[in-house]
């Protein structure tokens, strides 16, 4: 049947193919479009989480002072970095959930559609290195506020 149309068709100009080469042909054109925003999406994640980075480092060295004070009347660095973490903890933690959240309530609709097992576990494991990745990167940023911080203290005594 199918040369038979291709014969008869042929002097129109008409093409006859399968249906599952036109849906496979469809099907890669919709792959590249999710792997760019894919990338597209991991881009602006690490931007996001650079932006965030920056914005706690001029926080933090704003607050030397602040710091410095703290560190003079005998509090420890150690709840000293504990009040910052728990501080920038939340900020990450708060962006990652409404981040996740409305993702989720975005892709909800195709959930059903796939086994999203295997996504949504990837997708988990991504958010915790985001979360650690930042986590630690604002404990560093804490640590390098609070460099020479003692020895200012110290000469400002004398």
């Amino acid at each position: 049947v199918r040369d038979r149309l291709r014969t008869a068709a042929a002097d129109t100009g008409a093409r006859v193919e399968l249906t599952r080469d036109v849906l496979a042909a469809f099907h890669q054109i919709e792959n590249t479009y999710i792997a760019i925003f894919t990338v597209l999406g991991t881009l602006g994640v690490v931007l996001g989480s650079l932006g965030l980075v920056i914005v706690v480092t001029r926080s933090l060295q704003d607050r030397r002072g602040e710091f410095a004070v703290l560190t003079a009347i005998g509090l420890p660095s150690s709840v000293l970095a504990r009040m910052i973490f728990a501080e920038f903890g939340s900020l990450v933690g708060w962006g990652l959930a409404i981040g996740a959240l409305a993702s989720m309530l975005a892709i909800l609709p195709a959930l059903t559609a796939l086994p999203a097992g295997p996504a949504l576990l990837l997708v988990g494991l991504l958010l915790s290195g985001v979360l650690v990745l930042n986590l630690i990167c604002g404990w560093l940023t804490f640590r390098w506020s609070l460099r020479g911080l003692r020895p200012a203290l110290g000469s400002a005594a004398l």
